[in-house]
């Protein structure tokens, strides 16, 4: 009897597994749906989100971010959440990617960037945000390209800010570069992956209250991203501080970008304002 309750459940576990991974993948790009309060993908077929926090994946050798991604689909999950651009410490060697690549060649003072994340001075030593390493954002393009095979939705954040007074973030290197410099930057990512079909934008990152210096860097950045026409993922969210409104803060209007943290009943579809275009 032991021996076949056994077989049954291992039956069982066999059956839920193929039918997880034998399910249509979405179509991307998502899209609101007719009532405005849920996504859909281009066959109006609902998207609830279901994800899971990736923060470092771009860190991870291509055969590990593969088995990540696997494992992320075989439990149901249908998105992740990460920064393209690593900085905090606790992570897996930031900023390189899994082939050891850095994401900027040179620094502001017009050396060579090393990766180093420490400075004395960060307006001369910070990366010139303007100096993409091809090698690196190639190894993004791959990865993007392998989740959205998989059906996985990315939430992406160009430069998560950090959490005030911490290291775990691009601020101060945004506030280093200044506007001009964070704008083209936005602009370059947003061109880059214009045709790209499984991103959502997350701006901020964990911080509320800015300086005027932070927020003109912030602001920079996403006009950056807005500005390029045409874009087949046009969606933006944003994670700032508790209690604080992204849009309100950087002085966007309601509907521009999203209103406030990805919450639970974001989770859930009930949010209209959750994504907006």
């Amino acid at each position: 009897m032991i021996n076949k309750i056994n077989l049954c459940g291992l039956a069982i576990l066999i059956l839920g597994t193929s039918l997880i991974c034998s399910a249509q993948a979405p179509v991307f790009p998502l899209k609101k749906s007719t009532n405005g309060r849920y996504l859909v993908d281009q066959n109006n077929k609902p998207f609830p989100i279901l994800g899971r926090t990736a923060w470092f994946v771009t860190s991870l050798p291509v055969n590990d971010y593969k088995t990540f991604i696997s494992n992320t689909v075989s439990h149901g999950y249908n998105s992740i959440e990460f920064h393209v651009i690593n900085h905090d410490p606790r992570g897996n060697h930031p900023p390189f990617n899994g082939n050891g690549d850095k994401p900027f060649l040179k620094r502001l003072d017009g050396s060579d960037w090393t990766g180093s994340l420490v400075y004395t001075d960060t307006t001369a030593q910070a990366p010139d945000l303007t100096t993409p390493n091809e090698a690196y954002w190639k190894y993004v393009d791959t990865f993007l390209a392998y989740c959205e095979s998989k059906g996985i939705m990315v939430f992406m954040f160009p430069a998560y800010v950090g959490y005030a007074n911490s290291n775990q973030g691009w601020m101060p290197e945004l506030v280093a570069n200044g506007a001009v410099r964070s704008q083209a930057y936005g602009k370059w990512i947003a061109s880059r992956y214009k045709h790209q079909k499984n991103i959502v934008w997350m701006l901020l990152g964990d911080m509320g209250n800015f300086t005027s210096a932070q927020k003109e860097a912030e602001g920079a950045l996403i006009t950056g991203l807005k500005s390029v026409e045409g874009q087949m993922s046009a969606d933006y969210t944003a994670e700032p501080g508790p209690g604080q409104c992204a849009a309100d803060f950087l002085g966007y209007p309601a509907g521009e970008i999203s209103l406030r943290r990805i919450p639970a009943q974001i989770l859930e579809g009930q949010d209209r304002d959750a994504v907006r275009r």
